[in-house]
């Protein structure tokens, strides 16, 4: 099974190969302008890169060549981006709104559009979201309007790409599970368990995954 995980920043990739024979990330280096790097997780070794990219100088065709050229598919792609500032509305700038806008929403949106040739049929997208987009309660504007952005590009994802029997589902994480000392290692058995035993009729939903903060 093939797993590709859009950015490794929360260190996932690392635990997802406790699970996986290898687990293919892409890794931002300068997210602002799509810059970052194609690599290859393998359990007990340091990650191999084996492509770099810029998604706004020849948009995904470097990816796209390395992925022809390997007979490359994935069964199962996860979008990790984010990006969080902690500023409320009035903190908030018109270029850290945009900013905002282009790491949690519109990067989403390039790669989705880029890898989904390369998605198995009957694979599945999952998308990394929060709690915030429907509590706020992190107090970040924008990062709570865009990743409620987010949830429904899934939900519209879901819908168009049913005739091929491909999947996209959310899973809305509570900040404090990050933080918890085996929060990384929950979220990963739970990824893993979604990868591995595909609920056929679970399809453009949000899973949450709080330890029931946000039950009102």
């Amino acid at each position: 099974m093939n797993i590709l995980l859009f950015d490794s920043s929360h260190q996932i990739s690392g635990v997802l190969t406790e699970y996986f024979p290898s687990v293919y990330a892409l890794h931002f280096t300068d997210k602002l302008n799509g810059k970052g790097c194609l690599s290859q997780y393998v359990s007990g070794q340091d990650p191999e890169q084996l492509i770099t990219f810029d998604l706004l100088d020849d948009g995904a065709s470097s990816i796209e060549s390395w992925l022809n050229e390997h007979h490359m598919t994935f069964d199962a792609v996860i979008n990790n981006l984010e990006q969080w500032s902690g500023r409320t509305l009035t903190e908030t700038s018109v270029e850290q709104w945009q900013e905002s806008l282009f790491i949690n929403l519109h990067l989403p949106f390039l790669l989705v559009k880029a890898f989904i040739p390369y998605v198995s049929d009957k694979g599945q997208l999952i998308h990394i979201s929060s709690t915030a987009a429907v509590s706020g309660e992190t107090g970040d504007v924008s990062y709570a309007s865009h990743k409620s952005g987010l949830e429904a590009f899934s939900k519209g994802l879901s819908r168009e790409l049913s005739k091929r029997k491909i999947r996209s589902n959310v899973i809305s994480i509570s900040p404090a599970c990050w933080e918890k000392p085996d929060g990384v290692r929950q979220i990963a058995q739970l990824l893993n368990q979604t990868c591995h035993e595909p609920i056929r009729f679970l399809n453009g939903q949000v899973i949450t995954l709080d330890n029931g903060e946000t039950l009102s």
